[in-house]
């Protein structure tokens, strides 16, 4: 499914948080649904949750920038979320895959949090409406792995993140092969990312 959760657990501070999606009412023009994403955060094991939204829009009025598929990391007291949005890249030229994909961080359970848009690559346009994969190295640090399209043709290109430099990796394309339900999942060997993909690069 699409529009999932994620938990995370922070050792340290023995902090939960959850992210999830729900839907919130827009109140202008109508009144109408949105779903966005959310993080819930306990520190008492669970008993008792807060709760915040943390995607925002660009335009307060739409009802087409949905927030959803959330992933999720604690570490050290610090946040580290990421999540897919849709219609955040459009503009002349872009073709239907200009959606994104946001990363947002904080330390503490509370404040603003920092937001950054996950780049692109040459040739491609915005993000495909799949999961994303996000996770620590041994020191902590975040990166991200998601998978994007262009602006014309059937081309899906995996891309790896870290967002502590302001350029994304491309790791490897579908060869412009059509691909319905592709995905992707990252995880480390200490500080070495470890990629995993599905994603046909020959016609079936």
């Amino acid at each position: 499914p699409l529009r999932h959760t994620a938990i995370a657990f922070d050792a340290s501070t023995g902090t939960i948080a959850i992210a999830y999606g729900r839907f919130n009412t827009r109140s202008t023009p109508g009144s109408d649904l949105i779903y966005s994403t959310h993080l819930a955060i306990s520190t008492d094991g669970g008993k008792s949750f807060t709760n915040e939204l943390v995607s925002e829009r660009m335009n307060a009025a739409s009802g087409a920038e949905e927030a959803y598929l959330p992933a999720l990391r604690l570490h050290q007291g610090k946040t580290h979320l990421a999540y897919f949005q849709r219609w955040q890249r459009c503009s002349s030229g872009s073709g239907s895959e200009c959606h994104a994909a946001w990363y947002v961080t904080r330390t503490g359970n509370s404040g603003t949090f920092t937001r950054t848009l996950a780049p692109l690559t040459a040739g491609t346009a915005g993000n495909r409406t799949l999961p994303l994969s996000l996770a620590l190295d041994s020191a902590g640090k975040p990166a991200l792995a998601y998978l994007v399209g262009e602006a014309t043709g059937n081309n899906t290109s995996l891309l790896y993140w870290r967002p502590e430099t302001a350029a994304a990796v491309k790791v490897f394309d579908s060869a412009n092969t059509q691909n319905d339900a592709p995905s992707v999942a990252l995880a480390f060997d200490g500080t070495r990312p470890r990629l995993v993909a599905k994603l046909f690069d020959t016609a079936a």
